[in-house]
């Protein structure tokens, strides 16, 4: 019998920690999965506004935490449940008397217990955001190294992640105290119980009532169950600790993205690159003055259209409506006299071609990243569009060419040279629209428009709109659109435009060479 008891409890503890780690790891794969879809789903504004630390601290160290919980609760309850079961109807037939004795004394245990896990959940979300801060402040410092060394600002940051880490330090340290005070107490009550269950159960053996040997037993299974409860405040601690990651992450996944496909949403079938903008508005949350108003603007298949004006005027965002990373407050965004918000985002991106001011780029070879849109592409169509995008020449004279492995944000190379292949990214994949959110702005004028000779000659039919305050690159698109607070002040060729006051005002006219851009009868 107790060579086969033996055996049984080898087995539960083997399914039990199988089972418990088991789903202790699927919970966090699925976690992880449903978090990061999450973030991509969300609009660029929640990540405008979110400091990416606190999405990097939920995504990482809080999701550990409630994965590692689920695996070691699962394994705790399984064996405490099947022993208490067990045990119970042992005790129930061995001495009903001390049974009660053992349960009135578990009662205050229990009632000590939901004190200490009241008192740790406050804590315990507090200590989950102070960690959250330390490592944003931290992200956020190794990021901008550079901007920190060049402005000789390092005791400053350091002074803050000192705060952070200060702050930090106070709130575990106010977790420890509350530890230290409760779990003696938590420890101490099962001594008690078997002192009492001794005391009056020793009484009951003088007394002829109890034999002695149904009194060892009695305490040998008594031992069974207040094992675990000896090891429980360690399990509400983390229960508390575990709850308070748990309610982060659902605070991000609460938020119901802004932008979303429609659940009758169908692809965009391939597309010609008509673009309409009919009476669109565009007011961001928060804001009481719209970032766009009562635009309204046909963009035929082919033409090239230059958006400019003063900071804040809207130009981003009349782009980011073609990308749906904002939807209009009213009015319509018509492709091809299509609504792109009844398409699927996917098949609407396909088709659409971006690429931002900033150029980030992704840790990986030079061929990875141009060929990002697309990891198939033969080596032929990378080197095509690096030509494109005038970013050849520089990456042959890499160490290692299109094999060099860039470092983090591409930071290796010069800000022109960064934002030269994260065109030719944008272009690898033949979008039938390309946006060109300031895209051109590091990289000075000669190879500028060298960059949009060849891509005028080698877009063909595309549609171009290209954010600028250059007149040179102005002065090559077919038609200009000036947008004053976000209104569209003038639609006209570059020539004309430069007679407007506020186009005037707006625009840098550069010399290329012998290439001058002026205006009528003046030279520049």
């Amino acid at each position: 019998a107790a060579l086969g008891f033996g055996l049984a409890q080898a087995l539960t503890v083997f399914v039990r920690r199988n089972l418990g780690h088991r789903t202790s790891i699927a919970i966090e794969t699925e976690l992880r999965s449903r978090l990061f879809a999450h973030f991509q789903a969300l609009p660029a504004s929640f990540h405008d506004q979110w400091p990416p630390g606190q999405l990097l601290a939920r995504a990482t160290s809080d999701l550990r935490a409630v994965s590692g919980f689920f695996g070691n609760a699962l394994i705790f309850l399984t064996a405490f449940t099947l022993t208490f079961v067990g045990v119970s109807v042992a005790l129930l037939l061995l001495d009903p008397l001390l049974t009660v004795v053992t349960v009135a004394l578990i009662v205050p245990f229990v009632a000590f217990a939901r004190h200490f896990d009241r008192r740790m959940r406050s804590v315990a979300a507090r200590s989950r955001q102070a960690s959250g801060e330390v490592t944003n402040v931290v992200e956020e410092s190794v990021r901008g190294m550079r901007v920190l060394k060049g402005l000789g600002r390092e005791d400053r940051i350091s002074t803050e992640v000192e705060g952070a880490a200060e702050r930090l330090r106070d709130v575990n340290l106010e977790a420890v105290r509350i530890r230290s005070r409760h779990l003696p107490v938590l420890t101490l009550v099962p001594a008690l119980i078997v002192a009492a269950v001794l005391g009056v159960g020793g009484l009951h053996v003088i007394q002829g009532s109890l034999s002695l040997g149904s009194l060892v037993a009695f305490n040998q299974y008594l031992a069974l169950v207040l094992s675990p409860l000896r090891v429980a405040g360690w399990h509400l601690a983390s229960a508390q600790q575990a709850a308070a990651c748990g309610q982060r992450i659902l605070e991000v996944l609460d938020i119901e993205p802004e932008v979303a496909d429609r659940p009758d949403a169908r692809a965009l079938p391939p597309i010609k690159g008509e673009v309409d903008f009919e009476q669109v508005d565009v007011v961001y949350p928060g804001s009481s003055d719209p970032a766009l108003h009562d635009v309204t603007l046909t963009v035929h298949p082919g033409e090239t259209i230059a958006v400019v004006g003063s900071s804040g005027s809207g130009k981003s965002t009349l782009l980011a409506l073609l990308l749906r990373f904002v939807d209009p407050t009213m009015g319509r965004v018509l492709v091809d006299g299509v609504d792109i918000r009844t398409v699927s985002l996917a098949s609407l991106r396909r088709q659409v071609g971006t690429v931002f001011d900033d150029a980030a780029l992704l840790r990986g070879t030079v061929r990875d990243n141009i060929a990002f849109g697309d990891p198939e592409a033969h080596g032929r169509t990378v080197r095509r569009a690096a030509a494109v995008a005038s970013a050849d020449g520089f990456v042959a004279d890499l160490p290692e060419g299109y094999e060099t492995l860039l470092g983090d944000r591409g930071f290796s190379l010069s800000g022109g040279q960064r934002q030269r292949l994260a065109l030719a990214r944008a272009i690898l994949p033949e979008p039938r629209v390309l946006l060109l959110d300031d895209a051109l702005s590091s990289v000075d004028v000669t190879t500028a428009a060298a960059i949009e000779a060849r891509l005028r000659a080698e877009m063909g039919e595309r549609t171009v709109l290209i954010t600028t305050s250059r007149a040179t690159t102005a002065a090559h698109a077919d038609r200009v659109v000036l947008l004053e607070a976000g209104r569209v002040a003038a639609v006209g060729p570059h020539q004309e435009l430069l007679a407007h006051p506020g186009y005037r005002r707006v625009i840098v006219v550069e010399q290329r060479d012998d290439d001058i851009v002026g205006t009528a009868g003046r030279v520049w």
